[in-house]
């Protein structure tokens, strides 16, 4: 990405094979267990209204369209996507200071449903299809899908995907 002369820190700056499948991995693991969540509750992708992306810089510098491409989360419209950077300490500061919210979290927090991911035999599958670009079932992302056949008829490759 770029050569040490161009670094501050005068190391050279790569992405490795390794770091591609970490990537990969991580993004097949959260994939799924959105997948499962969704399936536990009786929802489907187009079900969901708004999905917000938290953890600090993660989530505050976390491309929405990007996350979308490569299959991290399930394909919704980028307006449903939102960028809150640190939620727990913004949430920690509404229930120090709101006494009305606070109620409002406690009650939120005694109608959550604790799911065990690695005792739902589906989550393996799911996570084992999503270890793809942005997955093995590609028709679970149609805009996904349009974009890449848009740009390999641009460069003469007119092959169609298969769902």
């Amino acid at each position: 990405m770029a050569w040490k002369e161009e670094t501050s820190i005068g190391k050279e700056i790569v992405i490795t094979e390794n770091d591609i499948k970490s990537l990969i991995m991580s993004k097949a693991a959260i994939h799924a267990a959105c997948m499962t969540l969704l399936d536990a509750a009786g929802l489907a992708p187009g079900d969901i209204s708004r999905v917000c992306f938290s953890g600090g810089a993660f989530g505050n510098y976390l491309n929405k369209e990007n996350a979308v491409t490569i299959g991290l989360i399930p394909e919704i419209p980028p307006e449903c996507i939102e960028n809150i950077g640190n939620g727990a300490i913004t949430g920690a500061n509404i229930a120090l200071v709101d006494r009305r919210r606070r109620k409002e979290l406690d009650g939120l927090a005694r109608r959550i449903t604790y799911i065990e991911l690695n005792a739902d035999p589906s989550f393996m599958d799911r996570y084992t299809s999503s270890c793809f670009l942005p997955h093995t079932d590609i028709a679970l992302f149609p805009h996904v899908q349009q974009t890449l056949e848009a740009c390999r008829a641009k460069q003469g490759g007119v092959r169609s995907w298969q769902a």
